[in-house]
């Protein structure tokens, strides 16, 4: 994402490099942009936290806005803000909406209420993850196929996984679905877009008024 704004911060920039010259200015300009950057960083958070239920926040909230700050030292004049892209993490889908991966044909999601998830905001027992299910096909001569795993689990071809209980009882642990498409309701792009539109002409023109009373004051001692 490349956000341009034009500021006309034109006779502080001027008064700021007649006293410490360009760095002076650089260093301010750099200021601005990770001031910008950061407040960004932290109303995309706080959206993340209202918009999502988010079960793991000191992962997903620092995954969700990845920010690399602009610098002087390292010739950055810009910082970058985005979404983190670790293997099986899908919020960066919820930035660009898709088609949520799936593995084969379906994708099992767990039913709210029952052992795998007891409530939307509860984390899935690792021993009951489908992965550690290990599952293994049952092999028959006709129908579809079907498979066991541990804990008493089983699927049920285009219905989900069921693990069975003492006595005749089985529950329902996941539904299998065959296309579950995921809203674009991350909107860290218009967010960046909407804070460095109000905010960063603000940051420079604090950053540019520091640096020349921070000179002045200087130039005075002297």
């Amino acid at each position: 994402m490349i956000i341009k704004l034009d500021v006309d911060t034109r006779p502080l920039v001027a008064k700021l490099e007649a006293l410490r010259g360009p760095k002076g200015v650089a260093y301010a300009v750099v200021g601005s942009i990770n001031d910008t950057g950061l407040l960004a960083q932290k109303v995309v958070r706080e959206h993340v936290q209202e918009r999502f239920e988010v079960r793991k926040p000191e992962f997903t909230l620092k995954q969700a806005a990845i920010f690399k700050r602009a610098s002087v030292r390292d010739a950055r004049p810009y910082a970058e803000i985005f979404v983190g892209q670790k293997p099986r993490l899908l919020l960066s889908l919820f930035e660009a909406g898709g088609e949520r991966p799936k593995v084969g044909a379906t994708q099992s999601v767990p039913v709210i209420g029952n052992a795998a998830r007891p409530t939307f905001a509860s984390i899935i027992p690792p021993a009951l993850r489908t992965k550690q299910l290990a599952f293994k096909r049952e092999f028959s001569k006709a129908g579809p196929a079907r498979y066991a795993g541990k804990l008493g689990t089983y699927t049920v071809p285009d219905v989900g996984i069921f693990q069975r209980h003492p006595g005749a009882h089985s529950e329902l642990l996941y539904g299998f679905v065959h296309d579950e498409r995921i809203k674009p309701e991350l909107e860290l792009e218009p967010t960046v877009q909407r804070v460095a539109a109000i905010w960063y002409r603000r940051f420079m023109e604090q950053q540019l008024a520091t640096s020349i009373a921070y000179a002045e004051a200087r130039k005075g001692a002297a």
